[in-house]
């Protein structure tokens, strides 16, 4: 079973559509669509350390579908607002991806946790 696999099945489970499709040169990637959150997926490779690093943030309506999703596929909760409108998780591999609600704006590395508290 590829890891592919294993996401699909997660994916379902909570109860996400996926759609499937080949890319040359890229190979087998998934569309996982949760409501209103749309994440694509491949067994593509990627460095990890180095700077700058790349946090995908999905701006959302509402946290708790997709945060099941998320921690259907593994990830688990690292950084959430205290009042409800951001989340942050990591991956067994150390990616990291985030939830918002809210507009969008570019974040630095977050060092301070003033509003936020640690999970995990």
């Amino acid at each position: 079973m590829s890891d592919l696999d294993s996401v699909e099945g997660a994916a379902v489970t909570a109860g996400a559509r996926v759609d499937a499709t080949t890319l040359e040169n890229v190979g087998r990637i998934l569309t996982v669509t949760s409501g209103e959150l749309r994440v694509t997926v491949s067994n593509g490779s990627r460095s990890t350390s180095g700077d700058p690093s790349v946090l995908p943030i999905h701006y959302v309506r509402d946290l708790a579908e997709p945060d099941c999703l998320y921690r259907a596929r593994g990830l688990r909760p690292r950084i959430a607002a205290v009042d409800g409108v951001w989340a942050d998780y990591v991956g067994e591999g150390g990616g990291l991806a985030a939830l918002h609600h809210g507009e969008l704006w570019i974040n630095g590395v977050q060092h301070d946790l003033y509003g936020y508290r640690l999970l995990g």
